[in-house]
């Protein structure tokens, strides 16, 4: 019985490149403190404060549980070095996502069609979405991602691979309002995974139990939904589902990989050199595009338009995966469909331009990265040796590119944590209507013996 398995070492020399890209970005953006981006900080702040969880969302209470364990560890430690513990909560939420597509990267290193698949996910979905690392789908989407290449790739004698399941799916139940299409088809993928795993009775309960808890992640995401459909926040969330387009790195993926997708798929060997040639200019495309501002002034590279575009890129992730559940399906059955594209040389040629591309892709990311440490200096700069408020609308932070991290209720917060000496000055914003400000100077929770060395 076919599969799309095809042991190469250029495939796994792509999948090793693709692990290795992953976990160098992972380390620069923790180390560059990305983690308090935004919500990061006030989320940092309640833990400062609460001295454990900041889990105020108990549909997302596992994601939570998991990336600030690490950080009320160090706490109760007694690190008092907010550098310190903003670094080890940034360590913490990109090693999760990271940790997990590295698991599917793994995976997939002999199945060149399915490397090709994961590595798309990781241009139109991860990258383009991530920068607001905070956002629990980033870990939803990659457990998503996971669970499906493990499925696929698993095999009879593997039993390890059901309780991989299990274990990712108790992490879903309670993780993120996209569990409500993404627990569905998990489920769907674990049960069958159950069916496969005739000569273990132990596995199969284990995958079966998966299925049920995938099934749970679906219930609890829309117990949710509809809890807080009339809620503000949802209410907003829903209006802006369809501004993924002011993010330019996700719309110029999707330009990039529409057309690549076309061609794999048609076949021919003219198409798979033409596949080659469309992810070179597409790595071009990605790689500029932090510089394409310079021609026109909304052709930017936007930090907050990651949280935008979080809704269609989880969108976009499920019919990735059921793709890849077809692609599986039509190998194994030897259907007609996607033949052409499992072809071992046309599947390596697509795997190993999509790895170029996913490169060219970090490129924007890198470049946010570094105007974000530089916006923290700067920050830092602004409340330095001064005391009371600062109205940020009358600092250099509303100009490019400060006005991409700043963020009307999480400013305070922000501030306090750079505070060097205790009394130093808070940067503050007006709020939006209808917006909390529980970080509002008479508010601001002290921090006691909390600074940054």
């Amino acid at each position: 019985m076919a599969t799309l398995s095809a042991t190469d070492g250029g495939t796994r020399r792509v999948a090793g490149l693709a692990m290795a890209i992953l976990w160098l970005l992972a380390a620069w953006s923790a180390w560059n403190l990305r983690g308090l981006y935004w919500d990061g900080a006030a989320f940092l702040v309640e833990m400062l404060r609460k001295q454990g969880f900041h889990d105020f969302y108990p549909a997302r209470a596992h994601v939570a549980w998991l990336t600030q364990a690490p950080v009320l560890l160090a706490i109760r430690a007694g690190v008092s070095d907010v550098a310190a513990l903003a670094l080890v909560w940034s360590a913490c939420l990109f090693a999760l996502p990271a940790g997990l597509y590295s698991l599917a990267l793994y995976r997939c290193r002999d199945a060149p069609l399915l490397l090709a698949g994961l590595l798309a996910i990781l241009i139109a979905v991860y990258l383009p979405t991530s920068f607001f690392i905070v956002g629990e789908y980033n870990v939803a989407y990659a457990l998503a991602t996971a669970v499906v290449t493990v499925a696929l790739t698993s095999r009879p004698g593997r039993p390890g691979d059901s309780f991989v399941l299990l274990v990712l799916a108790a992490l879903a139940v309670r993780s993120y309002e996209a569990m409500v299409h993404l627990g569905p088809l998990l489920a769907l993928v674990a049960g069958w995974h159950a069916t496969r795993m005739a000569g273990s009775t132990i596995a199969r309960a284990a995958s079966a139990l998966a299925a049920l808890g995938f099934l749970a992640a679906g219930a609890v995401a829309l117990d949710t939904l509809v809890t807080y459909w009339t809620h503000p926040h949802f209410t907003r969330v829903r209006a802006a589902t369809f501004d993924f387009t002011e993010n330019q790195q996700f719309v110029l993926a999707l330009v990039a990989l529409v057309p690549i997708g076309a061609l794999a798929l048609a076949g021919g060997t003219a198409r798979a050199r033409s596949v080659l040639g469309l992810a070179l200019a597409g790595a071009l495309l990605l790689g500029l595009s932090p510089w394409t501002r310079y021609l026109h002034e909304l052709a930017l590279v936007f930090a907050p338009a990651h949280y935008v575009a979080r809704t269609a890129a989880g969108a976009l992730l499920a019919g990735l995966l059921v793709l890849l559940c077809i692609a599986e399906a039509a190998a194994r059955l030897d259907w007609s469909m996607l033949r052409a594209a499992r072809a071992p040389a046309a599947a390596r040629r697509l795997a190993a331009g999509l790895g170029l591309m996913f490169a060219a892709a970090c490129v924007p990311d890198l470049y946010l990265t570094t105007q974000w440490s530089r916006s923290l200096d700067t920050m830092r700069g602004l409340i330095a040796g001064k005391s009371g408020a600062i109205a940020v609308h009358d600092t250099e932070l509303v100009e490019w590119p400060g006005k991409m991290f700043v963020q009307d209720w999480t400013m305070p917060a922000l501030s306090r944590l750079l505070h060097r000496r205790h009394g130093e000055a808070l940067l503050v914003m007006p709020v939006a209507d209808g917006k909390p400000d529980p970080y509002a100077i008479g508010r601001l929770p002290p921090l006691d013996r909390y600074l940054w060395r």
